[in-house]
């Protein structure tokens, strides 16, 4: 039977802390699930435990993007709803419910779904409303990364503005919560060997260059580093 869900969770292991943050990463999502989903592995490098740790095992021999490796990641998941994590991020209680919902709640334009993170403030009344989260979506099974045009940074903002561009809307629920510990997914961002601030400010222009004649409010939101 398929899962309502699917989640893809890239990993690059260079230290015994990655190795750590990714064996706790996975029990937190399967003990703080409400139900079963699918999840799939996508592991660049040497093939190592996580193969038997996977519903989905995807293995990668030779280095190339971020963007890449969620890709064929995605193209490996079996459920309409599909959705990226990290092995940096913490999960409190029924997180895949809370990704779940809104697709319900807001069936007539919902194009995506995220979290409430600890870097956002707490709402005062408002249990689901229209917002973004990077580290961690959901979105239909037809949307891919554009590996060569973001291949490590702004890959998942540029997702988000083209899933508004087709007349979407991303929603966050604030009854699902996830820590950010960071130092896990920063591997990626030294790929092409550059400076982080380079890379980071190279992905950042091209990005407003895709998008800024879009007209959609989500892009300044995106652009000007709004809390949303």
């Amino acid at each position: 039977m398929t899962s309502a869900l699917s989640m893809v969770l890239p990993i690059l292991e260079l230290s015994p802390y990655h190795r750590s943050l990714t064996d706790f990463a996975i029990k937190n999502l399967r003990e703080k699930a409400k139900e079963p989903f699918e999840l799939v592995i996508v592991e660049t490098g040497e093939k190592s435990r996580l193969e038997k740790e996977a519903d989905v095992y995807v293995h990668v021999s030779e280095r190339t993007c971020i963007a890449h490796d969620m890709n064929l990641g995605l193209e490996a998941a079996s459920s309409k709803i599909v959705g990226h994590t990290a092995n940096d991020l913490v999960f409190e209680d029924d997180w895949d419910q809370a990704l779940l919902e809104p697709w319900i709640v807001f069936e007539s334009d919902c194009g995506a779904t995220t979290l409430l993170a600890n870097t956002h403030k707490p709402p005062s009344f408002l249990k689901i409303e229209e917002g973004f989260y990077g580290p961690v979506m959901t979105y239909k099974n037809t949307y891919r990364f554009d590996a060569e045009r973001f291949p490590n940074i702004f890959g998942d903002t540029d997702l988000v503005m083209r899933i508004y561009r087709d007349g979407w809307r991303c929603y966050r629920n604030h009854s699902g919560k996830v820590r950010h510990l960071g130092g896990g997914e920063q591997t990626w961002r030294d790929v092409a060997g550059a400076n982080r601030a380079q890379l980071f400010h190279e992905a950042r222009d091209r990005f407003r260059e895709v998008h800024q004649h879009s007209g959609i409010m989500m892009f300044r939101a995106l652009w000007e580093g709004w809390a949303v």
